[in-house]
């Protein structure tokens, strides 16, 4: 199949199927943007769309124990940013400092990504972007990403209560006398979402 197959097929479902439904719509977005990025843009995926390659590689495996390139970027940029915050107790400069993981840089990416190819953004619109958010999300919790190298022991998602889920980041030496970082996504049913962080050693 050729990329402008692959472009017509994925823009027939950002116009048909929204807002997603089934997580099986999720993997099969991102599974087609995967398709034309690796046509398309090749080894300069990592530069173009780092966050959005990120995601398609761990929506597609269960426990990430082979670091593809975009990954390893990714992770050793939140590596690298942990130990320079300072004082753990200052929550807003660590969050600042991380902000790039976070599902509005995704939307940001994905916003290009449509631009470029030609593709309706209506995926990153309200509702259909919380919906998407809650799907993706719903399928990467229980797939930790393992790390060998650096600091960071594991990066998740995970389930810490009813209409939330939290990223996690559990290190194998503590950071200020701490274990992990963890910031809640909230997703309410007004389809709407946000985000609260917290420092500290495992709670949940």
């Amino acid at each position: 199949m050729g990329l402008r197959e692959i472009i017509s097929k994925l823009h027939s479902l950002v116009l048909n199927r929204q807002p997603f439904s089934e997580e099986s719509q999720v993997v099969y977005f991102m599974v087609e943007i995967r398709k034309i990025l690796e046509r398309e843009c090749g080894e300069e995926t990592n530069l173009s769309y780092p966050l959005i390659k990120f995601y398609c590689d761990w929506v597609l495996h269960t426990e990430k124990t082979k670091i593809t390139p975009e990954i390893k970027e990714i992770i050793n940029r939140i590596d690298s940013e942990i130990p320079v915050i300072g004082e753990v107790a200052d929550r807003q400069q660590i969050s600042q400092a991380l902000s790039f993981i976070r599902m509005s840089e995704l939307a940001e990416e994905l916003k290009r990504f449509f631009y470029n190819f030609g593709i309706p953004p209506t995926t990153i619109d309200e509702p259909n972007w919380t919906s998407f958010v809650k799907l993706l999300i719903s399928i990467l919790v229980d797939q930790p990403i393992i790390l060998r190298d650096g600091n960071i022991k594991s990066f998740s998602f995970i389930l810490t209560g009813q209409g939330e889920a939290s990223w996690f980041i559990e290190f194998k030496e503590s950071v200020n006398k701490h274990d992990c970082f963890y910031e809640i996504l909230s997703i309410n049913d007004d389809s709407s979402y946000s985000f609260y962080e917290e420092v500290g050693d495992r709670v949940f």
